[in-house]
C-alpha cells in the first residue's frame, strides 16, 4: 500500500478517517480544524506508526481523543500521561480482542479510580451526550 494513503469518507456529521501513514497526520489535522466542533477518534491510539504524534495531538486538540482498542500498554500509559485520561476512551476491537484483557489493560495505566471512570465511560458518555452513573 501507499504508506501516504489516507481512506476518507466525510458525512454531514462526521468524518470517518483511517490513516496509514504518520505522512497522513498533516491531512488529519486539517479535517479536524475545519470541524471544530465534531469529536474526532483516533482508534488504536495511532499504532503502529504514529502513537507519539498521536498522543500529541489529542494534547493539543480539543476535539481530538484516542481509542484503547488494540493499542499496547505502553502507548497507551504514553497517552494517559501525554493527553491525560479526558482524552482516552475505552474500545475493545471485538471480537479481535478480548474483553477482559482491553479492560485490564486500562486498569493497568490508571493512577485513581476516577481516571479510570473517565477512560471506561464517563468519556464517551459526556461526547454522546448521555448521562453516566
Amino acid at each position: 500500500f501507499d504508506p501516504k494513503t489516507l481512506i476518507k469518507l466525510r458525512t454531514k456529521r462526521f468524518d470517518l478517517m483511517h490513516i496509514h501513514s504518520p505522512f497522513a497526520s498533516s491531512v488529519l489535522v486539517s479535517n479536524i480544524n475545519h470541524r471544530p466542533k465534531v469529536p474526532v477518534v483516533l482508534y488504536h491510539m495511532g499504532v503502529p506508526l504514529m502513537y507519539e504524534r498521536a498522543c500529541q495531538l489529542a494534547r493539543d486538540i480539543p476535539n481530538f481523543y484516542l481509542s484503547t482498542c488494540g493499542a499496547y500498554v505502553p502507548v497507551m500509559r504514553m497517552g494517559y500521561q501525554v493527553a491525560g485520561p479526558q482524552k482516552i476512551l475505552f474500545s475493545s476491537d471485538a471480537p479481535f480482542g478480548d474483553m477482559c484483557q482491553e479492560i485490564d489493560k486500562v486498569k493497568s495505566i490508571a493512577d485513581n479510580q476516577a481516571d479510570l471512570e473517565l477512560m471506561l465511560g464517563k468519556n464517551a458518555a459526556a461526547m454522546l451526550g448521555i448521562d453516566y452513573h
